[in-house]
C-alpha cells in the first residue's frame, strides 16, 4: 500500500497528528455584504461562510486583508436550513493566501472557551484593513456561544460582519452567523439577550467541522453537481494526451461496455467508474521506449449528465522499476476540484517508464464517475 493511500486510509476514520491552528484567513465576501474564513485541504482553497451572507447565488467574490487579495469562488453545499453554513470552492485569485489548513482547524474547543472568557472576532473592511474586537463569552451551547462587545463599545455586529471568525488567543474557535440566539440557545431564567447590536450568536468551530468535514475530505451526497461543460462533447480532447501512451491495466471494467478504459485510450469516449468499484487504479504506459522524466500530470473530468460525478481523491504513482518488476513510489496525491480538473506537479521529475492512477472517491455518492483526460508531460 503506498504512503499516500495509507495516510488518506487514516483520515477516513478521523485520525489525526496535527496540531491545533494558530491561524485563520479572514476575508470579506460580496464586497462587505459579510465575512467568511478560507482553508486549504489537499492543495484546494474552501470558504465558509454563513448561507445568508450569499443567500441564493452561487458566485461569491472574495477580499483578504492587507495586502489586499481578491478572488473568487463558487458555493458547493449549504447546510441551511437547520445550520447557518454554506461552504465554497476558491477558484482563483487567493494563491498563497489560503495558508490555514483544514486539518488544523480545532476538533474540540471546550478547553478553549468558557463563560466569561475573552475572545477576539476578526473583520476585514474596506482596503483590507483587519480589524480586531475583543469580546466576553457570555452563553455557551452544545453548537453555539454567545458572545458580547460590552454597552460602552461605539462598534456593533451589524453591518456586516456575520460571518467574522472569532478568535481564542489565535486559535478560531468560532463564527458570527447572527446578531441574536434565541432559537438555537436555551436561555436561562435570569438571561436576557440585547437587542443593541453588542450580541452576537456564534456557531462554534467543532460544529462547523463536524458538519462540513465530509464534504472537504470525502465529498457529499449532497454536493451540488459541476455545471455542464458549454463545449459539446465532440469539441473537447478525449483520451491520453502528452506522453501518456497507452493504458496497461485497469483494476475493474467501466460501468458500462462502451465507457471502459480502452474507450478512453482511443480517445472515442470518457470513462465510466461505478461508485461500487472505488478505490480505482489505471496504469498509463508512457510513450517512447526509455524512461522519461515526469513532471506533471493533469486529469479532467466533464460529466455528461447530472447523473453523473467527478473523482475527488487522486494518487498518483510512478513506476521506478521495471514493467515485470515494478516499484512503485508516490509522484503526488490531491483532490479534483468539484469542478473537473485535478493539475499535480512534482519538481524532482522522476523518470519513469509508466504511472498509475488511483482514484480513491468522488465527490458524490452512489453516482459513476467520469474520467475524460489524462495528460502526462
Amino acid at each position: 500500500m503506498s504512503p499516500a493511500l495509507l495516510r488518506t486510509l487514516c483520515g477516513l476514520v478521523g485520525l489525526s497528528l496535527t496540531p491545533v491552528s494558530t491561524t485563520a484567513e479572514p476575508v470579506s465576501v460580496n464586497r462587505k455584504s459579510g465575512q467568511g474564513f478560507a482553508v486549504s485541504y489537499r492543495n484546494n482553497c474552501y470558504v465558509l461562510l454563513p448561507q445568508h451572507v450569499h443567500g441564493t447565488s452561487p458566485s461569491l467574490t472574495l477580499a483578504t486583508g492587507s495586502p489586499p487579495i481578491v478572488g473568487e469562488a463558487k458555493v458547493i453545499e449549504r447546510f441551511d436550513p437547520g445550520m447557518d453554513l454554506s461552504v465554497a470552492f476558491v477558484t482563483g485569485g487567493l494563491e498563497g493566501r489560503c495558508a490555514p489548513q483544514w486539518e488544523d482547524l480545532p476538533r474540540k474547543i471546550d478547553q478553549l472557551i468558557s463563560p466569561g472568557g475573552q475572545v477576539t472576532f476578526v473583520t476585514v473592511s474596506e482596503g483590507g484593513v483587519i480589524n480586531r474586537l475583543p469580546a466576553i463569552v457570555e452563553l455557551v451551547s452544545y453548537e453555539y456561544m454567545v458572545i458580547d462587545l460590552g454597552r460602552d463599545v461605539e462598534k456593533s455586529i451589524f453591518q456586516g460582519r456575520s460571518g467574522s471568525v472569532v478568535l481564542a488567543g489565535n486559535a478560531p474557535v468560532g463564527m458570527i452567523v447572527k446578531t441574536g440566539c434565541e432559537d438555537v440557545i436555551e436561555l436561562p431564567a435570569e438571561s436576557k439577550l440585547r437587542a443593541d447590536g453588542k450580541q452576537g450568536c456564534v456557531l462554534r468551530m467543532d460544529a462547523i467541522v463536524d458538519r462540513a468535514r465530509r464534504l472537504i475530505e470525502r465529498g457529499s451526497t449532497d454536493v451540488m453537481p459541476p455545471p455542464l461543460s458549454p463545449e459539446p462533447p465532440e469539441s473537447q480532447e478525449l483520451g491520453l494526451v502528452g506522453l501518456a501512451g497507452r493504458i496497461l491495466t485497469c483494476s475493474s471494467e467501466g460501468a458500462v461496455p462502451e465507457a471502459g478504459c480502452w474507450s478512453l485510450e482511443e480517445g472515442s469516449g470518457p470513462l465510466l467508474i461505478a461508485p461500487g468499484d472505488l478505490p480505482f487504479s489505471i496504469v498509463v504506459e508512457l510513450s517512447g521506449a526509455d524512461a522519461t522524466p515526469v513532471s506533471r500530470v493533469r486529469l479532467a473530468s466533464r460529466p455528461s449528465s447530472e447523473g453523473q460525478t467527478v473523482p475527488k481523491n487522486v494518487i498518483v504513482d510512478f513506476n521506478a522499476g521495471t514493467k515485470k518488476r515494478p516499484n512503485w513510489k508516490e509522484f503526488r496525491m490531491g483532490d479534483m476540484t468539484p469542478f473537473g480538473d485535478l493539475d499535480l506537479l512534482n519538481g524532482m521529475a522522476p523518470r519513469t517508464r509508466a504511472v498509475r492512477l488511483t482514484i480513491v472517491d468522488a465527490w458524490a455518492d452512489g453516482l459513476p464517475l467520469q474520467l475524460d483526460r489524462i495528460e502526462v508531460r
